[in-house]
């Protein structure tokens, strides 16, 4: 049997019920319990972010990192520093930074740009630099136009900036890869770095097509004096020691790959992961 009395149905939704006074379901009482709870709880939140972080400001070293990913061995670059030349270029020193060199000695205009870049960066070597390395001392690798308007021009050789990293040298030499006591015009310097390099025609393979002479330090080599490296605070103006090297019976035309290597007990040289060398095409003038 139907009914004629209607069901009651759900509740309908009322922003504002005048007659309990009820504002979206809540009264007065219940809005203030629930605004005092937010409070306090966002403030307890903000709070124990301020107090995280100051904790840990107190582990962090503002004079260098408290711990660093990249490995702790210096890389080796030569300056000045060229995108490749062309694509076969590119692909053949791409493993090993890429640097090609390729001059004219008689015409200034397209040797400038190399000489440009090692200006730039003896500028960055004044009197305000931490170290003070003297970028004169590099001999006739360290003014006028750097060799490049000759047939013998100069590359400058650096270990990048490692903090806290300090040489350990060789007593002798390795006899091994250039560095020989054929090499050598003085006796060895404790704990410094030596440089030293090879050379062959990368058409013909024909080795050992340069000779190279070699400034800075005692002989080729970058002091120890010159480190640690502590970091940018303590030394803001740190400008790294520079073997420069000058290379010389360079043929016309002739593009030759010159490999450096840097010799200390503490720098591996591992060619495939190019640890401790670097490698560079130089040619200068055009085939006779």
């Amino acid at each position: 049997m139907g009914s004629d009395s209607k069901q009651a149905g759900p509740p309908k939704f009322q922003f504002y019920n005048s007659e309990t006074g009820e504002l979206l379901g809540r009264n007065g009482a219940s809005w203030l319990k629930i605004t005092v709870f937010y409070i306090a709880y966002f403030t307890f939140l903000a709070g124990l972010f301020m107090a995280s972080i100051s904790v840990m400001k107190t582990t962090v070293n503002d004079d260098k990192p408290r711990l660093q990913t990249r490995l702790q061995i210096p890389g080796l670059h030569a300056l000045p520093k060229l995108s490749p030349m062309n694509d076969a270029q590119s692909a053949r020193l791409s493993d090993n930074g890429g640097v090609a060199i390729k001059y004219d000695p008689n015409n200034a205009d397209d040797y400038s740009i190399y000489t440009g870049i090692l200006d730039e960066i003896k500028a960055e070597y004044s009197g305000e630099a931490d170290t003070p390395f003297d970028v004169n001392s590099l001999g006739a690798c360290g003014s006028g136009n750097y060799g490049y308007d000759t047939a013998s021009p100069c590359v400058w050789i650096r270990l990048n900036k490692v903090i806290d990293w300090t040489p350990v040298g060789y007593f002798a030499p390795t006899e091994a890869q250039g560095f020989t006591a054929a090499s050598l015009n003085s006796r060895m310097e404790k704990d410094a770095v030596y440089v030293r390099c090879e050379s062959k025609e990368v058409e013909s393979e024909d080795r050992d097509v340069a000779s190279f002479e070699y400034f800075g330090g005692t002989d080729g080599n970058l002091e120890s004096k010159y480190y640690p490296f502590t970091g940018k605070k303590a030394q803001p103006n740190y400008e790294q020691p520079i073997v420069a090297v000058r290379i010389n019976g360079l043929k016309p035309g002739v593009n030759t790959r010159i490999y450096c290597r840097a010799f200390a007990k503490n720098i591996p040289i591992d060619d495939r992961d190019n640890l401790g060398s670097i490698t560079f095409e130089v040619t200068q003038g055009t085939a006779e």
